[in-house]
């Protein structure tokens, strides 16, 4: 009888003894997170699915070898055998030890190692659970925050810093027109009122005085309309361009039948998402600079939509005039470039500069097609008006 009781026992503990580890291995496995078991020696004795899907290892590569002998030797991390061999024992346990390295097969990777000793009184052995984090996306999107951050406020500060740029621009170019006025009025008094006691040099340097005044004070308002265009463009609408267009060439007529023009505008313009005022000014600026820079007999404008896609509408303005030498092309949309002599063509070369900032606020580009002496056709694109962005527009509102 003591015979079988004994052979009962020792049943029973085998029994138990496979119960256990059947239901450490069915632990190990449900965690989610690579796991592994080690022996006090190292070697592993047990590691997840987790653990292989994530370092992209097999079982048999895997399985009794020593941690550190694992895929070309990539665990023997000299701090992580400093951890293992000398703090374990001593303290048990260690946590949250960040490793970033690179791995053969799942690449560069950023992990917290914990670990734990574990004494077993059946039979008597020490094993070392250690379980791995894989924080690399983790750390990537916290990276990617910050960054974003620090792009945010960036663009927080210039906003600030072109804001005030532009309100000092006004400020100041507000305050220098009354003196000009009075230069002007003054110079032209002088030249009405004491003709008789001025020589012919005296009137033409008070001339030269009183243009010099009214050229400046032309300089000034396109520094007011460009800054203007930066502080006011904020707004956005439903935007008719045909109609828009249209109101353009009316109130330009005279300026078109002085010169003789044609200009032809083509049906259905797709509405857009913008400030009427502000591409109000986008047509006004390039019809007259295509009548202006045109030396044909029959000057001809003709001013349509070129494309509608990705969300844009590109429009064109196109004339027959004396056209543009490619190397230039980027050059006209500077503030104040001017490629002919003021005696040539009148105006401050600010028109493009409004035309470009005014288009680039409202997310659009603006760019140019033109050779010299074959005409030049100036296209910019501006968000098409949907009811998608119109729904958007509200929320946003």
């Amino acid at each position: 009888m003591k015979r079988t009781s004994q052979h009962s026992h020792k049943d029973l503990d085998e029994e138990t003894g496979q119960n256990g580890e059947d239901l450490a291995q069915a632990i190990v496995e449900t965690v989610r997170e690579p796991l592994l078991v080690l022996s006090g020696d190292m070697r592993i004795r047990l590691a997840n699915r987790s653990f292989y899907q994530t370092f992209q290892v097999s079982p048999e590569e895997t399985e009794n070898r020593r941690l550190y002998e694992l895929g070309n030797h990539q665990w023997d991390i000299p701090k992580l055998r400093e951890l293992l061999e000398d703090i374990l024992p001593e303290d048990g346990h260690f946590h949250d030890f960040e490793v970033e390295h690179d791995f053969p097969n799942a690449g560069r990777r950023t992990m917290l190692i914990n670990a734990r000793r574990l004494r077993q009184r059946e039979p008597a052995t020490e094993l070392i659970l250690l379980a791995i984090e894989d924080i690399t996306e983790r750390k990537r999107m916290k990276s990617l925050v910050r960054q974003a951050a620090r792009e945010r406020e960036l663009k927080e500060s210039l906003e600030r810093q072109v804001a005030e740029l532009d309100a000092f621009t006004y400020s100041v170019s507000h305050d220098l027109k009354e003196p000009l006025r009075a230069i002007e009025a003054f110079s032209q008094f002088v030249l009405e009122d004491c003709a008789d006691r001025l020589d012919e040099q005296g009137r033409e340097y008070l001339l030269k005085l009183a243009n010099a005044a009214v050229r400046m004070k032309r300089l000034i308002d396109d520094l007011l309309a460009l800054s203007r265009a930066s502080r006011e463009s904020r707004r956005r609408t439903q935007v008719d361009v045909g109609r828009l267009v249209r109101d353009v060439v009316e109130r330009m007529s005279s300026t078109v039948e002085g010169r003789g023009a044609t200009v032809e505008v083509e049906d259905g313009l797709p509405d857009v998402l913008a400030d009427p005022p502000r591409v109000d000014e986008v047509f006004v600026n390039l019809l007259g600079n295509a009548l202006k820079f045109n030396e044909s007999k029959r000057p001809f404008v003709k001013i349509g939509v070129r494309a509608t896609e990705g969300g844009m509408a590109t429009f064109y303005v196109q004339d027959n005039g004396i056209g543009i030498d490619p190397q230039y092309h980027e050059r006209i949309f500077g503030i104040f470039q001017r490629l002919h002599r003021r005696e040539e063509y009148e105006g401050t070369g600010a028109g493009l500069a409004i035309v470009k900032r005014v288009v680039e606020i409202f997310g659009g580009r603006t760019w140019v097609e033109s050779e010299l002496s074959a005409g030049a056709t100036f296209l910019f694109t501006l968000p098409l008006w949907t009811q998608a962005t119109a729904s958007t527009e509200r929320k946003v509102a």
